[in-house]
Formats: structure tokens, sequence, C-alpha cells
């Protein structure tokens, strides 16, 4: 099963820089779809890849109800994902094509921050610096974040300064940095 998921991943989420170009029948999912909304104006072409793509997220979804995932792997992952913001998706590359990056910024920031609210009565009890240090890294990025919303969504990536970047990038490595810390704090590594 753990195939599945890794290439269920890789047909939904995969970037343009694993494939020849766009035009490659193997670059699928999101971002394909991305491509041809954005930058081709081809509701059309999109079709056949959303309704792949919803084939494969049922597929997911159906896989992971049956998943046994591990405590560690919560903690971690929730380091990650925002590890994974700090170090990739501040770039820009996420959504390159319709640099709707800050959506996925926040998508990534709030399923951390829902793992952490889950694990805040052990964390409490365990290590409340710690915990603390985390709380306030949340809401740090929570501030920077909402000050470039417009209306219900985010403004364009691409108007963020390279200040703006820095500063978000800044926030997020030592949010990283805490929640590395967090499995070991519950006695969950190993």
């Amino acid at each position: 099963m753990h195939n599945l998921l890794k290439e269920i991943d890789g047909t939904v989420d995969a970037r343009v820089d694993d494939f020849e170009n766009e035009d490659d029948p193997e670059f699928t999912g999101w971002h394909r779809i991305e491509h041809l909304l954005w930058e081709k104006g081809d509701t059309a072409a999109a079709v056949p890849f959303a309704e792949q793509l919803v084939a494969d997220l049922e597929t997911l979804q159906t896989e992971l109800e049956t998943l046994e995932i591990p405590p560690a792997a919560l903690t971690v992952g929730a380091g990650e994902l925002i590890e994974e913001v700090s170090t990739g998706k501040i770039t820009g590359e996420e959504n390159r094509y319709s640099r709707t990056c800050l959506w996925d910024f926040a998508a990534n920031v709030e399923g951390s921050e829902k793992v952490i609210v889950l694990l805040t009565p052990a964390l409490d009890q365990a290590n409340p610096a710690l915990l603390g240090s985390i709380t306030q890294g949340f809401a740090d990025i929570d501030a920077a974040l909402a000050s470039y919303q417009e209306g219900v969504g985010y403004r364009s990536y691409e108007t963020l300064t390279e200040a703006d970047k820095t500063q978000m990038q800044t926030i997020l490595a030592g949010l990283s940095e805490n929640l590395a810390q967090v499995s070991g704090a519950l006695g969950l590594e190993g």
C-alpha cells in the first residue's frame, strides 16, 4: 500500500520539472491542470486530467482509511509541512502558473497547526516552553499570511517582495526547528 500512496502522490502533485515538458503525457494532476487553465486557458483540455485526478484522489481516500499511522509520523509530518514551505514552496515553484502559492502555504500551516492542537494537552504536560514557542511561531506565520489576504483568498504570489519572502522564511524556519523537537518531547522517537 505504501508504494501505491507514493505513486498516487506522484500522479497528483508532480511538477513539470520531473518531465520532458508541459505536454508530456505522464505530466498529470494538479499542476498539469493548473498549466492548462492559467497558461493555456483551455478548460476542455483539462477535463480528462481533472477526471483522472478525481479518480486518483478517491483511491487515495480509500487507501488512507485503512492505513495505520504511527503517532511519530504525525509529529514528524507536522514539521515536514512547515519545512516544505520554508525551503521549497517559498520559491514560488509550487503554483508557478496560477501564482496561488499563498493558498498552499496557508494549507500547510493549517495542517501542521491542527496536529499541534491535537497534541497540546500532552505537549503542555511534557514541555510547556516548547509548546509556547510553537504556539508563538504559528501566531507569527498566521499574522504574516493574514497580511497578504485579499477578500476570501490571498494576493498573487508575485506581488510579494523579497523582504516579504525572507520574513516568512525566517518565521517558518524557527517554527520548523521547534516542531522537529515534538517527537522527542513526547517520547515518540525510535
